[in-house]
């Protein structure tokens, strides 16, 4: 039996006086880039104090900035469309117009619905310039304002405010007439007072909007009148200037037929040269003779106030100084223009700062900011793969 060639040193067989090559096969090299899980929990828990003390420290942190970060607060009101006993004043006046005015007015009452009442509430709630002028003046924005000043410009200043400003809003509740009134503030009790002194403020600015507006149709109403008076005043005294003139001339020609009496107008009438046969349709006053003649004329001259000779002129001005009553009495009209649904109250539960929140995800930022700090260091020291 033959024995096996074994190779030379070199890696070469001698086979039939032929040289083949074996190849020799490498070491394998062993992985390095493995994580070894427990190795790495070995090495968090001889760490755990350098963990421990870098959430303590943030936790602490986030303590202080809790405590110390400005409170925010938001009193809440509900209100819905007023019903008609709170708009009893304007409700008087506006009976009061239909009674003179009748149907002729009524399309233009129809702004003063309550729906429609309400509506103008919220629009006047939500304005921003309301806001302004309200909270300019307000002891909370003041002292927020104030520390604006001290540390910020003008910029920052109407950034600050615009930002205040746009908390302050009605929210409408999804299939509801009801709307929810949110003002925010530095407390309970500032939030609280600012949301009661805002509403009264728009309640006061609805008023005068809807008094300007009720002045406005009445106004409107009274113009009509006055130049329907005018038209009639002057066609009542054209007519009496007319009859003026009718009867001097009259007066003349009775005067020149020698009719002094009605009875000489009979004697006239049967000679053939009465009234008839020289005026036609002016015979009758004529007849009349001299006497009554100028008994009328100087009872017409006397008359200064065309409104004796007509019954509706005396009924316009009579509709007139009614409107002019109606009209002082509509510029100070103080209305409520809501129902409350749930009167303003003082918050239970802050808007800002979540004190608890904050210090909870203050400790979760140190811990996991303390086990990679461990790791970090862990891989920095560790030697690089093939270099031990």
């Amino acid at each position: 039996m033959t024995k096996p060639t074994l190779p030379s040193d070199d890696g070469y067989l001698d086979q039939s006086r032929q040289l083949v090559y074996v190849p020799v096969p490498a070491p394998q090299a062993e992985p390095q880039d493995e994580i070894d899980l427990r190795e790495l929990f070995t090495l968090l828990w001889k760490r755990k104090l350098r963990i421990v003390l870098v959430a303590v420290i943030f936790a602490i942190i986030g303590v202080v900035y809790a405590l110390l970060a400005p409170e925010r607060w938001s009193a809440t009101a509900v209100v819905s469309a007023p019903n008609y006993s709170q708009l009893v004043q304007i409700n008087s006046s506006l009976m009061q117009l239909q009674g003179v005015m009748g149907s002729n007015v009524a399309q233009d009452l129809n702004i003063f619905q309550p729906k429609s009442i309400f509506r103008n509430f919220i629009n006047q709630f939500g304005a921003y310039d309301n806001k302004s002028e309200f909270f300019a003046e307000h002891k909370y924005w003041q002292a927020a304002n104030q520390q604006a000043r001290n540390g910020s410009d003008k910029m920052a200043e109407r950034a600050l405010m615009d930002q205040f400003l746009s908390k302050v809003v009605a929210t409408a509740y999804k299939d509801s007439n009801f709307y929810q009134l949110t003002v925010p503030g530095s407390s309970d009790h500032t939030s609280y007072e600012a949301l009661v002194g805002y509403i009264k403020f728009i309640q006061s600015k609805s008023s005068q909007v809807l008094s300007k507006q009720l002045v406005s149709v009445i106004a409107a109403q009274y113009a009509g009148l006055e130049q329907q008076t005018t038209q009639l005043i002057n066609k009542l005294q054209a007519s009496l200037t007319e009859e003026q003139q009718k009867t001097l001339m009259a007066l003349k020609i009775a005067k020149a037929a020698g009719i002094r009496n009605p009875s000489d107008a009979n004697t006239a009438a049967d000679t053939n040269a009465g009234p008839d046969a020289l005026l036609g349709d002016q015979a009758q006053q004529v007849s009349l003779g001299t006497k009554a003649l100028q008994a009328k004329l100087a009872l017409l001259q006397q008359i200064k106030d065309p409104s004796a000779l007509s019954p509706e002129l005396a009924g316009l001005k009579s509709e007139a100084a009614a409107l002019a009553k109606l009209q002082k009495q509509a510029s100070d009209i103080q209305i409520t223009p809501f129902d409350y649904q749930q009167q303003p109250q003082l918050p239970l539960y802050r808007d800002a700062p979540k004190r608890s929140l904050i210090v909870v995800l203050a400790l979760l930022l140190g811990l996991i900011l303390g086990v990679m700090s461990v790791l970090i260091q862990h891989f920095l020291a560790s030697p690089a793969p093939g270099k031990e």
